[in-house]
């Protein structure tokens, strides 16, 4: 009697474990809100664009295996010492995997893939973005960027905002839409988000103009070719496009300009962005930024990305504020001049009511 009570007992205790093991807290972090140094200056992006894991043949995905991927792809640029690491949408989506099958993945998998993203960048000290899902406390799912600090802590959720029909209507995974657009302070500025399907909606472009970002980490399974110099022109910011596999890797500037495009044989990229920038139209500054080149010769550079009629002007010296370089020759930044075109004419058209 003793003996079958000893062994109802070993057995409890050994599958305890191994169901904690299979369903492992679901993934739906706070993020963490810390004071933060920001100096906007020329930093390091590196894109992990390659494709998603392959399913294995048993159809059942590791974790291990998950790691293992991600971290060999991070691993091709890590040595040029990134400030920023950013990976495309679904990073967990097997390749070929099912909706059901993704159902399981994700509360098999739980909290623990990020758990590895933010040692990863708590042991390489940089900010990592990475996009996959989410299931929320409500037991609903989100397709979810994350942005981890150099410290590993999350510090900026963004549900996507436009999930595509299908993705919504799964019945397995039904996706829920984000409320609206993130932007958080990073030691190099403001980064924002943008996920595959948003870059098509200009309401989402606005409201995230809105937040003035530096950045956008845009983490996609599709390119959007002229929609992301759109955004990036829009917001007047950055956006580093990581997209899947052979799709191109894109990073604008903040006139619309492409700074890099790649093509199908390289999936992963580092690129030099600088944060330390304004926006300046042309008209009734051209003798102002010849004065600020004239003064600051290499210290400033006056980037022109065409017949758009602004250009981006950077500070090349962290201690040199490109705003402080506007105030001082009188400049008047691109939102400045819009907004005194809009004045002029005595206020913004009207739209047509719907009848």
């Amino acid at each position: 009697m003793l003996a079958a009570v000893w062994m109802a007992a070993f057995l409890a205790g050994f599958q305890l474990p191994a169901a904690a093991e299979e369903f492992p807290p679901p993934c739906d972090p706070v993020p963490v809100k810390k004071p933060v140094k920001m100096v906007r200056r020329e930093i390091t992006v590196s894109i992990i664009g390659v494709a998603r894991p392959p399913m294995p043949a048993n159809r059942r995905p590791s974790l291990d295996a998950c790691v293992a991927y991600w971290t060999r792809a991070m691993n091709r640029e890590i040595a040029n010492v990134p400030d920023l690491v950013v990976l495309p949408e679904g990073v967990d989506s097997w390749a070929g995997a099912t909706p059901a099958e993704k159902l399981d993945w994700v509360r098999r998998r739980g909290d623990r893939l990020l758990k590895a993203f933010q040692a990863y960048a708590r042991d390489h000290r940089c900010y990592l973005v990475f996009n996959s899902y989410r299931q929320r406390k409500d037991g609903r799912f989100a397709n979810c960027t994350y942005a981890l600090d150099r410290d590993g802590d999350v510090v900026a959720v963004y549900d996507k905002v436009y999930p595509t029909p299908d993705e919504i209507e799964w019945k397995e995974l039904p996706i829920v839409p984000g409320e609206g657009p993130v932007a958080v302070e990073t030691d190099f500025g403001r980064l924002s988000f943008a996920t595959c399907f948003d870059l098509n909606f200009r309401d989402l472009l606005m409201a995230t103009a809105a937040l003035k970002p530096d950045v956008i980490a845009f983490c996609s399974a599709y390119n959007g070719d002229f929609w992301q110099r759109t955004w990036s022109y829009t917001c007047r910011s950055y956006l580093v496009g990581c997209t899947v596999g052979t799709l191109a890797k894109d990073v604008s500037g903040p006139s619309g300009e492409a700074l890099f495009h790649s093509h199908t044989y390289f999936q992963t990229a580092t690129v030099k962005i600088n944060t330390n920038y304004r926006v300046c139209h042309l008209d009734h500054n051209w003798t102002g930024l010849q004065k600020a080149v004239d003064k600051y010769g290499p210290h400033v550079t006056v980037r022109n990305p065409g017949a758009v009629g602004c250009v981006t002007l950077l500070s090349n010296d962290p201690e040199l504020k490109a705003g402080d370089v506007v105030k001082e020759f009188g400049l008047e930044e691109w939102d400045d001049y819009y907004a005194r075109s809009v004045r002029t004419r005595g206020g913004p058209l009207a739209l047509p009511r719907k009848k």
